[in-house]
């Protein structure tokens, strides 16, 4: 007697249904991790940030006074002649990449970035955030 060999493995339906499945998992699940990456930019933004005005404020400690617009965050990075350190070892990007943009007001100062678009104003994640937000 010979015996009947049988193939194992899935039929086309089977394959067509889990991917249906993995497609509605990813409609689902995409479209939230893609919302809290952006949530980790702005958070991360808000926290340099803070770090900024702390070292701005320590930069008012050692000198008197916040740098000028004109000489802007560089100060921040530049020796001391007396100690030969800086206050930070580099300027921090905004979560996006970009650079903060440092204006002196009067005897304070404000610090913005453009958000996600890079470009002035914007709603949601492209809305400005400044040192005055928080």
């Amino acid at each position: 007697m010979k015996r009947r060999q049988t193939q194992q493995g899935f039929t086309l339906i089977e394959i067509m249904v889990v991917i249906v499945i993995i497609g509605m998992l990813a409609g689902i699940v995409g479209p939230r991790v893609i919302d809290q990456l952006e949530v980790a930019k702005v958070n991360q933004t808000k926290a340099n940030m803070k770090e900024l005005t702390k070292a701005l404020d320590l930069y008012k400690i050692k000198k008197g006074k916040y740098p000028t617009s004109s000489q802007g965050l560089e100060l921040l990075t530049k020796p001391d002649n007396k100690t030969g350190s800086s206050i930070m070892e580099k300027i921090p990007l905004d979560g996006w990449g970009g650079e903060f943009i440092y204006r002196k007001k009067g005897s304070s100062y404000i610090i913005t970035t453009y958000g996600a678009d890079g470009q002035q104003g914007g709603e949601g994640y492209d809305a400005d955030i400044t040192s005055k937000d928080f």
